[in-house]
């Protein structure tokens, strides 16, 4: 149990890290290309 909580907290924050990411690229790949 404790682990499932755990995989779902670390699954939540690699989904919040790949949207900033995200939003990154975005800003920075226009000019770039």
């Amino acid at each position: 149990s404790e682990s499932t909580a755990n995989s779902l907290r670390i699954t939540m924050h690699v989904i919040q890290t790949m949207r900033i990411v995200s939003a990154s690229t975005r800003e920075f790949a226009i000019p770039i290309t």
